[in-house]
């Protein structure tokens, strides 16, 4: 049985927030996802500039606290980042889980055994054809 999630992470989710989990001397810690900026811009530059954000479906939120409560209960520290039409669980640079309206893709693991997918595999199956695109080695 998993345990309930934590109400910052369920506060994030309802709001289409993104936010990092992870874990310090095993305490949980939850922080907004900061980006990376290249170069300074000013208010003046972004002036009239609309930023869109579009709700994830039912359906991507359901699957990404399912999937949350598990990482969680591993203790397995990971992102969810929300953009225009995906869900993205990212767990480092290079492995990461992109929930689209009809689709998933899952990058770079070698298979779905490999670990923390393994934990997450079969909820992704349940969303929808899964695409495991594996690293050139």
């Amino acid at each position: 049985m998993a345990l309930p999630l934590p109400a910052e992470v369920l506060e994030a989710l309802e709001n289409g927030r993104s936010f990092e989990a992870c874990f310090e001397d095993d305490k949980l810690v939850i922080e907004g996802v900061r980006g990376i900026v290249k170069g300074s811009v000013s208010r003046k530059d972004v002036k009239g500039v609309r930023v869109s954000r579009r709700k994830p479906s039912k359906k991507q939120l359901e699957v990404v606290k399912q999937a949350a409560e598990r990482l969680l209960e591993a203790k397995r520290s990971f992102k969810v980042v929300f953009r225009s039409n995906e869900v993205e669980l990212r767990f480092d640079l290079d492995h990461y889980v992109q929930l689209y309206p009809d689709r998933c893709s899952v990058m770079g693991f070698h298979s779905p055994d490999e670990p923390p997918l393994d934990l997450i595999y079969d909820l992704l199956q349940s969303y929808g054809p899964v695409r495991l695109y594996v690293p050139k080695t």
